[in-house]
């Protein structure tokens, strides 16, 4: 994942989207699995692919636990918005 961040962090887009997608393949923890979705939504924001965005947000959503009540609601609403702009998504 740190790879797949630096790679952001320098302007390698498509590059941090694969390296970010291939560390969240390789986990079944879903706390890893959110952490990486999390750090997905911006580059996927950044490469105009609203469809992964909302994939990100679901997939953080569904790995949230019982008590995370407010995080769900405001990632809820991120993914609301993201969906509302793109007729793709």
């Amino acid at each position: 994942m740190e790879l797949g961040l630096a790679e952001f962090h320098s302007g390698e887009v498509v590059a941090a989207i694969d390296e970010l997608s291939a560390a969240m393949a390789a986990t079944d923890n879903p706390q890893a699995r959110v952490d990486v979705a999390s750090r997905l939504i911006a580059p996927f924001a950044f490469a105009g692919r609203p469809e992964e965005t909302v994939a990100a947000l679901t997939e953080m959503i569904a790995g949230l636990p019982e008590d995370a009540v407010e995080l769900g609601l405001q990632l809820q609403a991120s993914r609301f918005g993201v969906a509302h702009s793109s007729l793709r998504a």
